[in-house]
C-alpha cells in the first residue's frame, strides 16, 4: 500500500526531535528572556537616565547583577532534585517581579530588582537547556538546542528595534512593564502546557576532581579565553550605543534600528561558523574570528565619518565576534573529553567574570578616554585571546593531555 506523505508538522518533529508546539513555546519564552537581557546594553543612556543614575553608576549595577551567575551550580542541583519545570516557572516569576520593581525604582534601589532579573537568567538558561536535552534524543539534540538558541540573535534583530520604538514613543518604563507581563504569562504557560520530563543527566564530579581539572593549563586558559570572549562581546555591544548617542545624538529608535543590523550580523556569524567550523577546525576557526576582531576593532576609528560607514564596520565586527564565540564552544569541549560537563561548568564561571568586568570597564574607558580607549581595549583583549588560544588550546582530544 502507498504511504502518505508526511505533513509539515511531522517533518519539523522529525528534523528537530521535538513537536512544533514545544519548539515554538521554548523559542518564544527564551526570546522574552533574551530581549530582557539585551536591552541593558544599547539603551544604557535611556535606562540610566530614567533610573536617575549616571552611566558609570548604571554600569556598576550591570556588573553587580552578573555575580549571580556564581550560583548556577547550586541551581543546577535544585533542578535535578525538584524538576526542570518548577525552576523555570520560579525563575520567570522572579523575572516579572524584578522588571516590575525596576519600573518603579529610582537610584541605587534599582540594584534589588536588577539582582532578581539576573538571578532569573542564571536559573532559567541552563535549566531550559537541560529540559530541551531531556526531551529529545541524542541524534537531534544539537538541532533542538540550536533552534531555541536562535532567539538570541532574533532578540537583536526584532526585539531591540521594538524596544527602541516603545522607549521613543512612550518612555523607558513601557517595554520594561510589557516584558514583566510577558514573563508572568510565560511562567503560566510553562506550568500548564509543558510536559514533564525525566532527568537524563547526573553529575559525578566532586570538588577535588574539579580542582584537578581546573589546574590543567589548557583548561585554565579555556576559562580565561571564554572570559575574554564575553568581555569583548559585551564591550562591543555596550560601547556602540554610547558612541552613537553621544557623538551623533541618536535616540532610542535609531539605536534600535541599528541593533537590527547588528543582530542580523550576529546571526550571520553564527550561521557561517555552523556551516564551516567542522571543515576548517574549531581552533583555526576561533583564531580566524579573533584575528578578524583585532583588525576590525582597530579600523573603527577610521570609519566614523558617517553613520553608514560606522554601521558597516560594526556589522563586520559583529560577524567576526560571533564567529569566534560560536567556534570556541566546541573547541572548549575538546580540552578534556572525559570531563566535558566539568569543563563547561568552569567555562560558565569564566563567562560570569567576563560579564561582570565588561560593563564598568567599558563605561569607565569611554568616560576617560573616549572611543580610542574602548577600541584599544577591544584590540588588546582580542589579541590576548588569540595568543592564548594559539599557544594552549587543542583542536583534537588525542593531542590534549589526559587526566591520570
Amino acid at each position: 500500500m502507498p504511504t502518505s506523505k508526511p505533513t509539515i508538522t511531522q517533518q519539523i518533529t522529525s528534523f528537530f526531535g521535538l513537536g512544533i508546539e514545544l519548539v515554538s513555546l521554548m523559542f518564544l519564552i527564551r526570546l522574552i528572556v533574551d530581549i530582557t537581557n539585551r536591552i541593558f546594553m544599547p539603551f544604557i543612556p535611556q535606562l540610566s537616565s530614567g533610573l536617575g543614575l549616571t552611566i558609570t553608576a548604571f554600569s556598576w549595577l550591570l556588573a553587580l547583577r552578573s555575580l549571580t551567575g556564581l550560583a548556577s551550580p547550586l541551581i543546577g542541583v535544585l533542578a535535578d532534585r525538584h524538576g526542570r519545570r518548577i525552576i523555570m516557572v520560579i525563575s520567570l516569576i522572579l523575572r516579572g517581579v524584578g522588571l516590575l520593581g525596576l519600573a518603579i525604582a529610582t537610584g541605587w534601589w534599582s540594584a534589588i530588582p536588577m539582582l532578581l532579573i539576573s538571578l532569573s537568567t542564571t536559573a532559567y538558561l541552563p535549566v531550559q537547556k537541560a529540559y530541551v536535552s531531556d526531551q529529545v534524543c541524542y541524534e537531534r539534540r544539537g538541532r533542538a538546542l540550536a533552534a531555541v538558541d536562535a532567539s538570541f540573535s532574533t532578540a537583536g534583530m526584532v526585539g531591540l528595534p521594538l524596544v527602541g520604538w516603545l522607549i521613543e514613543g512612550w518612555g523607558w518604563q513601557v517595554p520594561i512593564l510589557l516584558l514583566a507581563a510577558l514573563s508572568f504569562l510565560a511562567a503560566l504557560v510553562i506550568g500548564v502546557r509543558l510536559p514533564k520530563t525525566q532527568n537524563r543527566t547526573a553529575s559525578t564530579t566532586n570538588q577535588p576532581t574539579m580542582w584537578k581539572i581546573f589546574c590543567q593549563p589548557n583548561i585554565f586558559v579555556s576559562v580565561i579565553v571564554t572570559g575574554l570572549l564575553i568581555f569583548i562581546f559585551i564591550l562591543f555591544m555596550t560601547f556602540w550605543g554610547l558612541w552613537l548617542s553621544a557623538d551623533f545624538g541618536l535616540g532610542a529608535l535609531e539605536i534600535g534600528l541599528i541593533a537590527t543590523s547588528i543582530g542580523i550580523a550576529e546571526f550571520s556569524g553564527l550561521l557561517l561558523a555552523g556551516l564551516f567550523i567542522d571543515r576548517i577546525g574549531k581552533r583555526r576557526g576561533t583564531l580566524v574570528g579573533l584575528m578578524l576582531s583585532v583588525f576590525l576593532f582597530a579600523l573603527i576609528p577610521f570609519f566614523r565619518q558617517t553613520i553608514l560607514s560606522i554601521q558597516i564596520v560594526l556589522i563586520l565586527a559583529a560577524v567576526a565576534i560571533e564567529f569566534a564565540l560560536t567556534a570556541a564552544i566546541p573547541l572548549f569541549a575538546e580540552q578534556s573529553p572525559t570531563a566535558r560537563a566539568t569543563v563547561f561548568s568552569l567555562v560558565a564561571f569564566g563567562n560570569t567574570i567576563g560579564a561582570g568586568i565588561a560593563p564598568p570597564a567599558t563605561t569607565t574607558l569611554w568616560a576617560r578616554g573616549g572611543l580610542e580607549a574602548v577600541v584599544l581595549a577591544g584590540v588588546l583583549s582580542s589579541l590576548l585571546a588569540f595568543i592564548l588560544t594559539w599557544k594552549f588550546l587543542y583542536d583534537h582530544h588525542d593531542s590534549a593531555p589526559q587526566l591520570s
